[in-house]
């Protein structure tokens, strides 16, 4: 299955490159290129370090002053603020997450208005993407993922899973669970978790406890693996 981790550190130079191009269009001369990103996820994360590490990396590359911004948990509203006041201070290009449409169209909307040159990854979809007039999407059909999966599993003749989310409410995460279920071709209850590894350890063992019965776990995150 698609992994965006495993991809997003070579792909963010390119990606950077193309916030760059975009924003020449607009900028005779500047003294510094400043890309910031502004994503849901905090770069303590295994997943988002990733992604962080990769635009080290890229700014490093391409000798450009990149800033990586997200709120300190789940939490749209602070997130669409973040998005809302990195609009104001005008970079040359942003990169941002879309996990909730409803709550961050306008901000980036707004910040596509202004004249900032927007690329989406990880979540929102390429539809979406369009629609708010970015550049780009840069991730994977999250529905379509979990298909695959729940497909995978159905084949080994397993057929009671959970799907262990740390973010209820990541619309990325809850299509992977939908997915997940379509592939399996049987209901699979949503198994509500967090971002801490050690609380994360602490519901699946609960949980576990409770349905001795299931077969298979998916982890849509590596909270889910702790």
């Amino acid at each position: 299955m698609f992994s965006l981790a495993k991809l997003i550190k070579p792909a963010l130079g390119l990606l950077a490159g193309f916030t760059m191009m975009a924003a020449a269009t607009t900028l005779a001369a500047a003294d510094e290129t400043r890309v910031v990103f502004v994503t849901h996820g905090q770069s303590g994360d295994p997943y988002w370090s990733v992604v962080k590490n990769g635009m080290d990396d890229a700014a490093k590359t391409l000798g450009v002053k990149a800033e990586y911004l997200a709120p300190e948990t789940f939490d749209m509203a602070k997130m669409g603020q973040m998005i809302d006041a990195i609009a104001a201070s005008k970079p040359d290009g942003m990169v941002v997450s879309i996990p909730d449409a409803a709550a961050l169209t306008t901000p980036v909307k707004n910040a596509v208005a202004a004249g900032i040159p927007v690329i989406v990854i990880d979540s929102g979809g390429s539809k979406l993407t369009h629609d708010l007039g970015g550049l780009l999407f840069m991730g994977q059909d999250e529905f379509q993922a979990g298909v695959m999966a729940g497909e995978r599993i159905k084949a080994l003749g397993l057929t009671k899973a959970v799907c262990a989310n740390h973010e209820v409410g990541n619309s990325s995460l809850d299509d992977r669970c939908a997915g997940f279920a379509k592939g399996l071709g049987v209901d699979v209850p949503v198994m509500n978790g967090v971002i801490d590894p050690t609380e994360m350890k602490n519901r699946v063992i609960a949980y576990m406890t409770a349905h001795a019965d299931t077969q298979f776990i998916l982890a849509v995150g590596a909270a889910g693996r702790a």
